[in-house]
């Protein structure tokens, strides 16, 4: 665990498919009551640039994603955040993007962790991600919306 953050943090986790909203929510949340928002795919993002990834494909920062998983366990987003994560003076903070087990039981050793999921229909998680151009084909979306819903290994 972090130094920064101590047994009485309270941490608002956040899941959900890809395009479901969670991100919205969290900074939504985190605008509304001046809680840092912090998100692992923001971490993964910070990875990819790190190694020469600029301007990364989701599929390119899920086939990461699962190599870093893979090489360092489950956990390692979570872990790699805690490193950045500053102390809050309202002991509250957001996390969105969780992603598998490993996250949420790494998170779950903090009393106060609580984890939600948020939903959408495919459709609309469809509209979404290619308003903000994540996607550029419905094609390019059911492929990575797939892989994530069809993942065999738990990473």
């Amino acid at each position: 665990m972090s130094s920064q953050l101590d047994a009485d943090s309270i941490i608002l986790g956040f899941t959900g498919s890809i395009g479901s909203g969670c991100t919205y929510i969290a900074k939504g949340l985190a605008g509304q009551y001046g809680f840092p928002h912090y998100s692992l795919s923001d971490v993964l993002k910070i990875i990819a640039a790190q190694k020469g990834l600029t301007n990364p494909t989701p599929k390119q920062l899920q086939d990461l994603g699962n190599s870093l998983r893979l090489e360092f366990g489950n956990s390692y987003l979570v872990e790699q955040l805690f490193t950045k994560i500053e102390s809050s003076p309202k002991n509250v903070i957001i996390i969105d993007s969780i992603r598998n087990d490993g996250e949420v039981k790494t998170l779950k050793q903090f009393p106060f962790f609580y984890l939600f999921s948020v939903h959408a229909d495919e459709d609309l998680r469809l509209k979404r991600t290619l308003k903000m151009g994540k996607f550029k084909s419905k094609d390019e979306f059911q492929e990575a919306d797939l892989r994530d819903r069809a993942e065999e290994v738990h990473y």
